[in-house]
C-alpha cells in the first residue's frame, strides 16, 4: 500500500529532514536516552548503511529514523520518538520511499498508534520481538522511546 506522506500530518512545531553526519551527536544522545545505553558505536555504524530522517522541534533534534538495505528489502529502525505522531511521521518518508517493494520494521510494541500506521502501510504483525540486554536496563522516562529496533546484524 502507498502511504502519501503529505497524507500523514506533521505535529506541531516541527519539521522533518533528511538526516546529516554532523546529527550524530544529537541522535546519539536521544537513543541513550530511549534505549538506556551509549550505542553511538553501533549508530556510526549503521549511519554508514542507512538513509534518515530528523524530526526537529523549535530547532533541536527531537526524533530520528534510519532505514537500510536488509535482507530481501529494506528494514527501518531504530526509530527514536517522543510519541507515535512523531514516530509515525519518522517512519512515513521511509513507507513512501520504498512502497512497492519489500519492508520491514521491528518494533516491541504489540498495539497503539503506531502498530496501527504499520498496518495500515500494508505491514501487519507478522511476529513479536524481544530486545534483550545484559544487565536489564533500568532508567527513568526520559520523555523518548524506541518505537522500531536496531533489528538484526549489519554483516
Amino acid at each position: 500500500m502507498a502511504v502519501d506522506p503529505g497524507a500523514i500530518p506533521l505535529p506541531a512545531d516541527t519539521r522533518i529532514r533528511a538526516l546529516e553526519a554532523t546529527d550524530l551527536a544529537d541522535i546519539a544522545r536521544l537513543d541513550q536516552d530511549a534505549f538506556g545505553a551509549d550505542r553511538t558505536a553501533t549508530l556510526c555504524e549503521l549511519l554508514e548503511h542507512s538513509s534518515g530522517m530528523v524530526l526537529e522541534r523549535d530547532g533541536r533534534i527531537a526524533g530520528f529514523a534510519l532505514c537500510r538495505r536488509f535482507g530481501r528489502g529494506h528494514v527501518v529502525g531504530p526509530v527514536v520518538a517522543r510519541d507515535c505522531a512523531d514516530a509515525i511521521a519518522l517512519t512515513t518518508p521511509h513507507v513512501a520511499t520504498h512502497a512497492g517493494s519489500f519492508l520491514r520494521v521491528d518494533t516491541a510494541q504489540s498495539e497503539g498508534g503506531y502498530t496501527e500506521f504499520l498496518s495500515r502501510c500494508g505491514m501487519p504483525e507478522f511476529d513479536q520481538v524481544t530486545t534483550l540486554s545484559l544487565p536489564p536496563r533500568m532508567q527513568a522516562d526520559s520523555g523518548v522511546h524506541t518505537f522500531a529496533l536496531a533489528s538484526h546484524t549489519l554483516g
